[in-house]
């Protein structure tokens, strides 16, 4: 079981500026207002292809049931932080994430078997334990408090009013500005500044944590600026897949929406001399046909079976 405790203010895996730009074009209000429905639709089919509830960085709080493993994996991916890890209630410190990108959580002790038992004498267990474990019958009893997702193209800072602070080596803007989920070891992209000590890569610094108007980074030496346009985007930690990948699939798929989105589906065939049309003679449950092939190419490395 999962539980959503702060909610991402969007889910969407790209944003309607990314796809105009790919489209080389300019549309109106009433074409972006339908261009931001088919990304919605577009990131509803690479969520269900990947078999991810989301990608969108979120806290959540996970019960899952335990297998006599190392390890055990969590929903949502990648995993960038866990605050709190319970075993049948109780709070166990001795675990590390194993594997980000797929959310694996290891523990040296091992994570208990949790199945139910049914009643038997005959049990290893002795007496007055009873029973045998019934596979397939794992109680959810281990719990994980953590943040996992991504920072969302819609929450990057573009044409923003940002600063640089040389003294303590951050980039400042107005209250509310940087996600609120931002997190220590987050990658910083800023592009756009005067200087060019200011621009490029930078990682969010674990020593001072983030704030929604400051943060501190790591990784080359800022210098003073004063508050002008600038824009930064932000990417999970090193050690995660980036986010590049999920970002063009996803343009991808909402480019070829766009431009298809007056054809008629049930058309499978046309021929220009003698204006021949062939349809299709049901209708084609194909769930791939909502994502390009191009684009499943970028979808692989999320997929859960890869």
């Amino acid at each position: 079981m999962l539980t959503v405790t702060t909610v991402a203010p969007t889910r969407r895996l790209t944003s309607v500026a990314a796809v105009v730009a790919e489209l080389g074009t300019t549309l109106t209000p009433t074409e972006q207002a339908i261009l931001a429905g088919i990304i919605d639709g577009v990131t509803s089919a690479i969520e269900g292809f990947c078999e991810a509830p989301s990608f969108a960085r979120e806290v959540v709080e996970e019960t899952l049931p335990g297998f006599g493993d190392l390890t055990v994996e969590l929903t949502r991916r990648p995993v960038i932080s866990v605050s709190l890890m319970t075993v049948d209630a109780a709070v166990i410190t001795d675990f590390s994430i194993q594997d980000a990108d797929k959310g694996e959580i290891y523990r040296q002790a091992g994570f208990d078997w949790t199945a139910q038992s049914r009643f038997s004498l005959t049990g290893r267990q002795t007496w007055p334990a009873m029973g045998h474990p019934v596979p397939g019958r794992e109680e959810p009893l281990i719990g994980a408090t953590y943040v996992g997702g991504y920072i969302l193209p819609e929450q990057f800072l573009s044409d923003a009013a940002l600063s640089v602070v040389a003294a303590d080596q951050s980039f400042n803007g107005s209250a509310g500005m940087f996600p609120a989920l931002l997190k220590p070891g987050d990658i910083l992209i800023a592009s756009g500044f005067a200087s060019s000590a200011n621009n490029g890569r930078f990682v969010v610094s674990s020593a001072t944590p983030p704030t929604t108007s400051k943060v501190v980074a790591t990784g080359a030496a800022l210098v003073n600026e004063s508050s002008a346009t600038r824009s930064i985007r932000f990417d999970a930690p090193a050690h995660c897949r980036s986010f590049a990948g999920l970002e063009r699939a996803a343009i991808i798929a909402s480019r070829a929406s766009w431009l298809t989105r007056a054809d008629d589906p049930d058309v499978i065939e046309r021929q220009v001399a003698q204006l021949r049309t062939r349809k299709s003679e049901g209708f084609n449950e194909d769930p791939l046909l909502a994502i390009p092939g191009e684009a499943i190419g970028y979808l692989r490395p999320w997929m859960r079976s890869a």
